[in-house]
């Protein structure tokens, strides 16, 4: 489902910006953490809005929203690649003082609200100047629940313990963790933080920087934030130039050649099922407690509520995607849901009578129209109901080969997908294009609706004029689906190039697979066609077949 803001300000259709957001406050009879964010109307108009916290993973500034939703167009600012060297410096500062076209333009409205804390970067003669809150929102505040946890003492620890033995983490989620809210991206984060000195020593600190009143409760004067990872590293931001450096206003994603000290995590929750001879998780199901199904595949809208009632508390939200900054480290890290040897055993999810095991189905409530949702802190007596966001890695820096089939992709209806963009394994006789390296993108779709369905598409790079057909296929038992793609790229094709039927139809890790050969569609058309032969793939699955889910 798709997440909006409701009570929207603006004339229906107007694009509005979003100009700069506060640090949060504890406000209202419930004590909950709201944050106060100034919009701009295209007609120079402006507005403010008191939101609660939780929603700071969608606040990117200089998005544009249109009705309360972002919209898909760009945004503000250019985006621009820095490298800093291994003697970058990091301070705070203010953004008071700070002058460009962008901060002028909300202290012409409100000088106050410019009272924020900044961090400069400093490497030489490159200056990156950034909101501390920007910071927190892209290392730590990837969905509502982190984003909260950010403000509390206990943090990680209300909903969740780990450790770290011979590189690998263990993270044993607990019941305050809804269990459809866990994915891939959000466990590797969370290992991350509580095992990676300089990610742990920053979140920490931005609650042993906050100020306690006698006589009142907890609040923040400006948040306080400062990225775990600088020297040496690689940043893509979007932001605009200022008179001393250049202003961030999104961090798009980070590299840096630091390794983590795990290879591996592996993580379990009381309730994720699994498959019928104890293997690895097939899906997450519902954390009620009753063992049902999750209701996040729901395409309706959900109108998040501004005002400060919490929700009704809630083991199952509903969800909306959220595309998060991107961290690579110096290691790949390898992330698995499953039950290993001194595991505590989770309770198996009961099996529909004449089910084949493996994964539990229940279909959500239809519900009409948008509905009012909350991204407040649970635990009030409200009656909305609670949201959150299922964070995603946004593609980035996509090769101008793949950017239509990425747009059919996006453009296709109810459907959840998990991108992964890598280059053409040298071995493959596809491996080079333009005397250069060729990409291909795996996608992950997940379709529901009227006709579900769910599979793996691989599209090929193919800007030198050379067009291979689309590979739409289901891998086989405990293979991987990168694997597979990696394995085929580079044994499945004849002496011209092309995929040959044959070795496909021998390759031992795929279970069932369809080739769609390209055509001048339209995008549109392109991923409906796209849909309808992963619809055909997965609607007859052999007995005890179990699909492998890459990271999603």
């Amino acid at each position: 489902m798709n997440l909006k803001l409701g009570s929207w300000p603006f004339p229906a259709g107007m694009p509005a910006h979003l100009c700069w957001v506060k640090s949060p406050r504890q406000v209202g009879r419930d004590k909950q953490w709201q944050q106060k964010v100034l919009f701009q109307g295209q007609n120079g108009m402006f507005h403010e809005r008191m939101l609660p916290w939780g929603v700071v993973p969608a606040l990117k500034l200089g998005v544009q929203f249109v009705n309360g939703e972002v919209s898909g167009r760009s945004s503000a600012g250019d985006v621009k690649v820095f490298r800093l060297g291994d003697t970058a410096t990091c301070r705070f500062t203010s953004s008071d003082y700070l002058r460009n076209e962008w901060l002028d333009r909300v202290r012409e409205y409100q000088r106050q609200l410019l009272v924020e804390h900044c961090v400069c970067i400093e490497d030489g003669e490159t200056r990156l100047w950034m909101p501390c809150i920007e910071v927190a929102r892209a290392f730590f505040a990837i969905n509502k629940q982190l984003a909260y946890l950010l403000l509390d003492p206990m943090g990680l620890s209300k909903i969740c313990s780990s450790e770290l033995e011979g590189g690998k983490v263990r993270v044993h989620f607990n019941k305050e963790m809804p269990v459809a809210s866990i994915n891939k991206l959000l466990a590797a984060r969370v290992a991350t933080i509580r095992h990676h000195a300089p990610w742990d020593g920053a979140w920490r600190q931005v609650w042993n920087r906050s100020i306690k009143n006698p006589g009142e409760p907890t609040v923040y004067s400006q948040l306080y934030c400062c990225p775990p990872t600088v020297n040496g590293s690689t940043w893509s931001v979007r932001g605009i130039q200022c008179e001393n450096g250049f202003f961030v206003l999104e961090i798009r994603g980070i590299r840096t050649q630091a390794k983590l000290p795990f290879d591996e995590v592996a993580y379990t929750h009381p309730h994720l099922t699994f498959s019928p001879d104890g293997g690895e998780s097939a899906e997450a199901c519902d954390g009620s407690g009753s063992g049902g199904g999750s209701r996040e595949e729901h395409s309706d809208d959900g109108e998040i509520d501004s005002g400060t009632l919490p929700p009704k508390r809630s083991r199952n939200p509903l969800h909306g995607p959220m595309a998060v900054s991107f961290m690579e480290f110096g290691n790949g890290v390898k992330v698995l849901r499953h039950c290993g040897e001194g595991w505590p055993k989770p309770r198996r999810s009961k099996v529909p009578e004449g089910g084949e095991g493996g994964e539990v189905e229940v279909t959500a409530t239809k519900l009409k129209g948008p509905v009012r949702v909350s991204l407040n802190d649970d635990g009030g007596l409200g009656e909305i109901l609670a949201a959150e966001f299922k964070p995603i890695e946004e593609l980035v820096d996509v090769p101008p080969g793949l950017k239509s089939f990425i747009t059919a992709v996006k453009g296709m209806k109810k459907v959840k997908v998990a991108c992964t963009i890598k280059a053409v394994p040298d071995e493959s006789p596809l491996a080079k294009l333009h005397d250069g390296q060729r990409h291909f993108v795996l996608v992950h779709v997940r379709a529901f609706g009227r006709w579900p369905g769910k599979g793996y598409v691989l599209e090929i790079d193919s800007s030198d004029g050379h067009r291979v057909s689309t590979l739409v296929f289901l891998p086989k038992g405990d293979f991987h689906a990168l694997d597979t793609a990696n394995k085929m790229l580079k044994e499945c094709f004849a002496k011209g190039r092309y995929w040959t039927s044959d070795t496909i139809k021998n390759e031992e890790t795929v279970l069932k697979y369809e080739l769609v050969r390209h055509r001048l569609l339209e995008p549109v058309h392109w991923g409906g066609r796209l849909r309808s032969k992963i619809n055909l793939l997965d609607g007859d699955i052999p007995e005890n077949a179990r699909i492998s889910l890459m990271d999603q």
